[in-house]
């Protein structure tokens, strides 16, 4: 009788376990390479969340400047043709030296012309000084918390994503008060430009009427 050799036996088959099979090299590279995208997209955008914040702060001073140096421009024009204007007003009202014209060859529209221009100049001065000034005053500008920013570094040590992301978030809403200052800031710097532009042309009338009535006076 023939001996019969025992079948071989199948290799038992590894049981899976609820978690599934260990992740290949492969896998494991690419979520290792999806976080890292995901962390350099949040870095990408808090540089330029930070950038934008930085761009308003420098469009604030920008429009604080503007508003300070037309205002010192026509200030110092208006000074300059007050001194003309006190200066032949003496002469037509014959209160002067002794070379004065005299007051017979002086008409008194003259110097009421010239009066009323200085007057309106002086009122229109004043309007361009009141609304420069709310361009430039201080307006009530959101900004980091520093206990925030304290109670961040822990989780900033353990390399939480969520400081970045709380960190932009807060960084948009200081962009965004910013921008709505800066854009009450350009209007009234739009309403003071137009004043000061009345305010010279205005100074510049008085500066002609001084002149021609100079010359008219003139022997």
């Amino acid at each position: 009788m023939p001996m019969r050799w025992p079948r071989p036996r199948a290799p038992a088959e590894a049981p899976c376990g609820p978690a599934g099979p260990p992740a290949t090299p492969i896998a494991q590279m690419e979520s290792g390479a999806a976080g890292s995208v995901q962390g350099t997209q949040l870095a990408i955008l808090l540089t330029a969340t930070t950038a934008a914040v930085d761009e308003q702060f420098k469009r604030a001073e920008r429009l604080d400047a503007k508003a300070r140096g037309q205002l010192t421009i026509v200030g110092a024009f208006f000074a300059f043709v007050q001194t003309i204007t006190a200066s032949v007003l003496r002469e037509l009202s014959n209160r002067g030296a002794p070379t004065s014209i005299p007051r017979a060859d002086s008409p008194d529209w003259m110097v009421a012309a010239l009066l009323a221009t200085a007057v309106l100049g002086v009122l229109c001065l004043l309007v361009a000084l009141v609304t420069s000034s709310f361009a430039w005053r201080l307006r009530k500008e959101r900004a980091l918390n520093p206990d925030d920013l304290t109670g961040w570094i822990r989780y900033a040590k353990a390399d939480n994503p969520q400081v970045g992301i709380k960190l932009t978030e807060e960084l948009a809403k200081i962009y965004k008060n910013r921008l709505d200052a800066n854009e009450s800031r350009s209007n009234a710097l739009r309403g003071a430009t137009g004043w000061v532009l009345v305010t010279a042309a205005v100074v510049t009338l008085e500066l002609v009427l001084a002149l021609m009535f100079t010359v008219m006076q003139s022997p």
